[in-house]
């Protein structure tokens, strides 16, 4: 037993451990996080009533979404329902809404000249800068100088927000746009008093359209930690125009999504033409506005162009923030489930780890085996074993030597101890009984 003990001893330290295990409690199981394949399908509205066009609305709670994220930094992707605390989830693809800036090289400026103020003396100098795609944006000539506008309390426009016609994005691509946009102007922060467009100037076209994306979901100690892993913004061409005598409500449809989306068999991605229509109205007056600039103050046209204002230093961080946001409301206007995309919860329990004590049992093993093979071996030899028998060594006969030194000490107290205790002897085969020990 204490050999036992002494090899076990520490190997079982390690032979329990804790960790997360599949749970098999239907109540604690995660299922789908949240996601849509089809958005406003056909013959539903947004709030996915029977479509009737006078009754289309702009849902609250887009709009909530769309003012949320426009003031709102680093969007939080939806919590998915892990009631165990620590969950994963396969790959799942989901409707979304993606969005990107791309700054403009280049654009053509033209300043004039308004009709003089007689009265007050002062002659107000405008410019027109035309985007590659073709919009133009009319503000404030800024190389004036600004103790004029001053004197008689007289803001500029200083930045616009115009919708545009496409010239990185274009209309005439696979992708179904719902807002497209050029933004140009002073670049946040700046106050007339600053002599403008010497500074640095703002010249960008921005786009969001619907697109499908694949969210890789895990969950551990409570935290949620989600990424895009891919997005995926090619509809089926020709089902992006009505044409003649088509109907309205037809569903506008993303094919053959890559296997690498983990898409389920037969998936069908859509929205609606209407949906698509009433969002990209909404936004249509919604990104389209100005900032008027004055020495101490400036005034917006409405808050999202505020915002889109004041992200004028990033403003490709700023759309794809604005997205993350549209796509938590895709994600639960309609919300679908598969159990293709099922989640695992995981649950707190204890793993025997048998590795660690297979080096202690083998050792244990060996020992034993060598135990047995020596008793097996001494039984057949014709050789009984005597050496712990106190018998044998009355007969043994002692080298001369020994005894002459042992001669008259067995009546003196340690006497033999003294004579021959420090002797080191071996066995040899000779004497009367066949076995003596000599001097060594």
């Amino acid at each position: 037993m204490t050999i036992v003990s002494l090899a076990f001893g520490t190997f079982t330290q390690q032979l329990l451990a804790f960790r997360p295990f599949p749970t098999s409690d239907d109540t604690l199981k995660p299922g789908n996080i949240q996601r849509s394949e089809d958005w406003g399908a056909t013959g539903t509205a947004l709030n996915h009533n029977p479509v009737v066009a006078y009754e289309l609305s702009t849902p609250m709670t887009l709009k909530a979404a769309v003012n949320t994220a426009a003031f709102i930094k680093n969007t939080q992707a939806i919590t998915a329902f892990c009631p165990t605390g620590n969950c994963t989830w396969p790959l799942t693809p989901s409707l979304a809404i993606c969005g990107a800036c791309t700054e403009y090289s280049y654009y053509q400026t033209q300043c004039f000249q308004n009709k003089c103020n007689n009265t007050q003396g002062f002659c107000p100098t405008f410019c027109k800068y035309t985007m590659p795609s073709g919009s133009v944006a009319t503000l404030g000539d800024y190389t004036q100088s600004p103790s004029i506008a001053n004197n008689f309390g007289i803001g500029r426009i200083g930045f616009q927000v115009m919708q545009g016609n496409g010239f990185v994005y274009k209309p005439n691509d696979t992708r179904l746009y719902v807002s497209n946009f050029d933004v140009f102007g002073a670049p946040s922060g700046y106050k007339q008093i600053n002599i403008w467009p010497n500074q640095s100037t703002v010249a960008s076209e921005c786009a969001l359209w619907f697109c499908v994306q694949s969210f890789n979901t895990t969950i551990s100690k409570s935290h949620q930690t989600q990424t895009v892993v891919q997005s995926f913004p090619t509809v089926v061409n020709s089902s992006m125009w009505i044409g003649d005598g088509a109907n309205i409500n037809n569903n506008i449809t993303f094919m053959d999504l890559p296997s690498t989306m983990m898409p389920r068999p037969h998936a069908n991605f859509a929205v609606n033409w209407q949906a698509q229509d009433l969002v990209e109205s909404y936004l249509l007056t919604t990104m389209n506005g100005t900032v008027v600039i004055d020495s101490i103050n400036r005034e917006p046209s409405n808050d999202v162009v505020d915002a889109l204002w004041a992200a004028s230093g990033d403003l490709d961080g700023w759309i794809k923030n604005l997205a993350a946001g549209m796509t938590n409301f895709v994600r639960t206007v309609r919300p679908q489930s598969n159990s293709m995309y099922d989640g695992t919860g995981y649950e707190l329990g204890v793993e025997v780890r048998w590795g660690w004590i297979v080096l202690p049992v083998a050792l244990v093993l060996a020992s034993l085996l060598m135990l047995v093979a020596g008793i097996i071996r001494t039984r057949h030899n014709r050789i009984s074993a005597w050496k712990g028998s106190p018998l044998a060594f009355l007969f043994m006969d002692v080298d001369p030597a020994i005894r002459e030194q042992a001669a008259g000490q067995f009546d003196v107290y340690d006497g033999l101890r003294d004579a021959v205790g420090g002797n080191k002897v071996v066995m040899e085969k000779g004497g009367v009984a066949g076995r003596m020990l000599k001097l060594a």
